[in-house]
This record gives C-alpha cells, sequence and structure tokens, in this order.
C-alpha cells in the first residue's frame, strides 16, 4: 500500500528542502514596506505504514505541506509535472524570475512526480507499459536502481510479482499467443540470470578468439558466419555503428566475390540496404544480447499494435545526434534496421520453437507441441505483417487517438506521441493546429511505406502532402469546441 502515498514522501521531502533554503523572486516590494510574517511549525517526517508526518518547516505555507489527502491519479500526476515544466522551467521570465535553487528544487518535485507514476504504474499497473516493463528483466532492474537513488529500497524484486492474468493481458493489448509462448519456458528470476549469464560468457569467449575477418581470406560460407557473428559481438552497444561495420564487410566480400565480372558487379550495384541486411541475416546466427535486447521491445510493439511504426519512431529517436537533434542515418535506412532487428529475432525464436518440437515426444508432449505451434504462428505473422504492412492502424490512427473507447485508442497514444516527439519537439503544443491530425496521419503512413517495396506503397501517403503547421483562430478554435462538443 506504501506505493500509493509514495510520491507524497518524495514531494514532500523535497518541499521542504526547497522551504528552507530557496524563495521565489517577486516583484520588488514597495520601499519602507515589511517583510511578510513567516510562520513556523514544529513537524518531523516519519514514514511508517501508510502515514506521512511532517518535520519541522520555515514556510509561508505551512497548512499545505502538512494537509493530509488522497494519493493523485496516474494522469494528475503527468500534467502536474507538466504545469511545473511549463510553468517554471520553460517559461520564457523563468531563468529572471527564479533562483537556480528554486528551479532545482521544482525539477526534483518533477522527477519525484514523474517516478512516482513510473512505480506504481510498473508494479500495480496491468496494461501495456506495466507488461512491457514485467517481461524485460532489465527494464525493472533500471527501474529498481533509479528508486534506490532517490531513497525508494524496498520495491518487490521481479520474480516476487504477481503474473498477468489473461483479463489483464487482454485489456493490455497484448494476444493469447504472447501468452502461450512464455508459457513454453517458465520465466523465472534464476534461468533468466542464468540464460543471459550463459549467452553473455560465451559471447565473451567469441569476441577473444581469433576470427578472420579479412575479407579477401575468406573462402567458405563456415567462414563467413563465423566472420560476421564475430562482428556482431565484438560490436559496440549501438546497434547502428554495430550495423555499419557488417555492412561494410559484407559489401566489401561481395565484391571480391564478383571480381571482374560485370554482371554480379552491376546486380550489386543495385543492391538496397535491405539487401545486404537480408544476406547477413542467412549468416548472423542467433542475435547478440544487444539485439535480442532491442528486439524482444520491438518484437512486443510490433505485435500489440499490428504495426512497425512505434518501432521505427524508437529507432528514428535514438539515432539523433546529441548536438544537432538531426538523425544519423536516412528514414529509410533506418526502416531497413528496424525490419533487420525484428526479423532477426523473430526467425530465431520460430527456429529455437522447431528445436523444440523435433526434440519432443509427439505422443507424451502434445501440449508443449501444440504451445509451440502456436508462437511459431505468432512470430510468423510478425515477419508477414512486415513484409506487407496494414495500414488500417494508418487510416484509423486520430479516431482512435481521440476516442478513448476505442480499442486501438493506447496503441494510438504511443504512435501519436512518438511522431510529436521525432517531427514536432520544439512546437508549442499548448497551441491547437488545424492541421495537426493531418500531418501525424501522413507521418504515419510515410513510415509505414518505408517498409513497403516501393513500387507498392500507398500514394495517399507522401512527404509532399506535409504543410506547416497552421494554428488555429480563435473564432475558429471556438467553433470546433463546440463542433466537438456536439
Amino acid at each position: 500500500m506504501y506505493l500509493k502515498y509514495i510520491s507524497q514522501v518524495l514531494i514532500s521531502k523535497i518541499i521542504i528542502k526547497m522551504a528552507k533554503k530557496t524563495k521565489r523572486i517577486n516583484k520588488a516590494p514597495k520601499i519602507g514596506a515589511k517583510a511578510p510574517v513567516v510562520e513556523t511549525k514544529e513537524e518531523k517526517v516519519i514514514q511508517q505504514e501508510g502515514k506521512v508526518e511532517t518535520a519541522k518547516v520555515e514556510t509561508v505555507l505551512p497548512k499545505t505541506v502538512v494537509q493530509k489527502t488522497d494519493s493523485m491519479s496516474q494522469d494528475a500526476k503527468v500534467r502536474y509535472a507538466d504545469l511545473l515544466q511549463r510553468r517554471y522551467i520553460e517559461h520564457p521570465i523563468a531563468e529572471d524570475a527564479y533562483t537556480p535553487e528554486f528551479i532545482s528544487g521544482i525539477n526534483s518535485i518533477i522527477d519525484a512526480t514523474v517516478m512516482s507514476v513510473a512505480i506504481d504504474e510498473s508494479v500495480n499497473g496491468t496494461g501495456t507499459f506495466s507488461m512491457i516493463v514485467k517481461r524485460n528483466p532489465a527494464s525493472y532492474k533500471g527501474l529498481l536502481d533509479i528508486a534506490k537513488n532517490m531513497g525508494i529500497t524496498n520495491l518487490p524484486e521481479l520474480a516476487a510479482l504477481p503474473a498477468p492474468t489473461k483479463q489483464e493481458q487482454a485489456k493490455a493489448g497484448i494476444q493469447e499467443e504472447n501468452k502461450e509462448d512464455l508459457a513454453v519456458v517458465q520465466v523465472t528470476k534464476e534461468n533468466i540470470s542464468k540464460e543471459v549469464k550463459s549467452q553473455a560468457k560465451a559471447e565473451k569467449t567469441k569476441a577473444a578468439e581469433t576470427v578472420e575477418v579479412d575479407p579477401t581470406k575468406i573462402k567458405t560460407d563456415e567462414e563467413l558466419s563465423q566472420a560476421i557473428q564475430h562482428i556482431f559481438v565484438r560490436g559496440s552497444k549501438s546497434p547502428f555503428n554495430t550495423i555499419d561495420c557488417v555492412l561494410k564487410f559484407i559489401q566489401s566480400y561481395l565484391k571480391i566475390q564478383a571480381g571482374e565480372d560485370k554482371d554480379k558487379l552491376a546486380k550489386l550495384n543495385s543492391y538496397t540496404t535491405m539487401d545486404y541486411l537480408d544476406i547477413i541475416r542467412k549468416y548472423a546466427g542467433k542475435p547478440t544480447l544487444v539485439f535480442n535486447g532491442i528486439g524482444q521491445a520491438m518484437v512486443t510493439f510490433t505485435s500489440v499494435s499490428k504495426s512497425p511504426i512505434f518501432p521505427f519512431l524508437m529507432l528514428y529517436n535514438s539515432s539523433r545526434n546529441k548536438n544537432t537533434g538531426i538523425p544519423s542515418y536516412d528514414d529509410q535506412r533506418i526502416a531497413d534496421i528496424v525490419k533487420f532487428i525484428i526479423s532477426w529475432n523473430c526467425e530465431d525464436k520460430v527456429n529455437s520453437y522447431k528445436e523444440s518440437i523435433a526434440a519432443m515426444d509427439v505422443e507424451k508432449n502434445k501440449n508443449e507441441i501444440e504451445k509451440c505451434n502456436n508462437a511459431i504462428t505468432h512470430y510468423t505473422n510478425i515477419l508477414k505483417s512486415l513484409a506487407n504492412p496494414d495500414f488500417s492502424i494508418v487510416d484509423h490512427l486520430m479516431v482512435a487517438f481521440h476516442d478513448n473507447s476505442d480499442e486501438y485508442h493506447k496503441d494510438a497514444l504511443r504512435i501519436v506521441n512518438g511522431i510529436i516527439k521525432a517531427f514536432y519537439g520544439d512546437i508549442d503544443m499548448t497551441v491547437t493546429y488545424s492541421n495537426l491530425d493531418y500531418n501525424i496521419t501522413q507521418y504515419a503512413g510515410i513510415i509505414t511505406n518505408y517498409f513497403v517495396t516501393p513500387a507498392y506503397r500507398n500514394t495517399k501517403y507522401d512527404e509532399s502532402n506535409l504543410s506547416e503547421l497552421v494554428p488555429y483562430k480563435p473564432e475558429e478554435e471556438k467553433d470546433k469546441d463546440e463542433e466537438q462538443k456536439k
């Protein structure tokens, strides 16, 4: 139950600290005006079972600090953090109006508020966010580490959290196939740790081996496979840098193999990035830990939303140059890498389940074999959706976004917010724009087209359809509000 008041504890402590060390700079008082009287109350902070008491505080609003209220809803916390951000951090006069200590304190409150939402949603939630965190041990461990830095040390371990029910998975948009998939191997804290440690040890050993990676000296497919796998395990944590190295290697190797044959060289010149990545995937073996972690998240989002749009946005935003904010790669290349990572992981899953079936006794393991077949179907369907993306989520995107009861509402929220972050990160979202919905739909369609063969792309969605955002005029805004009320 303590999670319900955990944000109150964090924020109370920060307010106390701010009240002692900071002050807000208001208009200069008139000459001769008396300083305001500051009330002092003797109080202390004690965190017990469901109780929060305040400490000794010097503040102009002591009653606000000691007042006990019900915990805010998750939406209210998010709105509160956004209000603080816009009012005290992003406001044009913030830098001149408030001391650095005050702004630092506000930032601490924002951090505490956002963290309380993440903790409460991860531990107690039953939505998609909670499911994804609970299904990725590294994500939950990261949450625990951040919580410890903020003084929260007694959160439950991942293994101690209750498994999601069938109804909760359905509510979060996770398909039954996912549940069947998880049922094949019982995931626990212990065996996940052993599996990860085992793979990490194997990759470390492979990285230390002497493997020929000179494309001029590789003669067989086995040597080619060893070289590609060696480059992957020796790669950096950045998927882009690693894939760049592998692409340069395979391009050099194939050019050497082509020799002086003009037809082969002409064919290589016609290859796209995706063509080279398809060849790499045949020799890459199992996904490394880095690409397995990235791939699991991408596979989940693609499966839930029936679209690769959000995985594209994930990689698009992570590829931005820290100084310029501009992605280091063109959009088509990013889409190709997303497709490669998802396909690599799905194909590996399919092969693993096929191997499991081959090793089972057909008569004794009928249920297990059925679960494996369900999982194979699940991952095969994801591969098919990548090869032929469904534009229905694009066509229906803004309807689902505005309708809380729509079955695709959560997916639409995730995609729309991702598009705004990627392409409209610097606009004033307090202003209503007449063509924002249209542009967002266009971006969703454009991204989907990157996963379609150029000759078969949906012509409804094209960069030429995008236009500068146009704010509503006051009278237009009023008409729009009245129309929505109807």
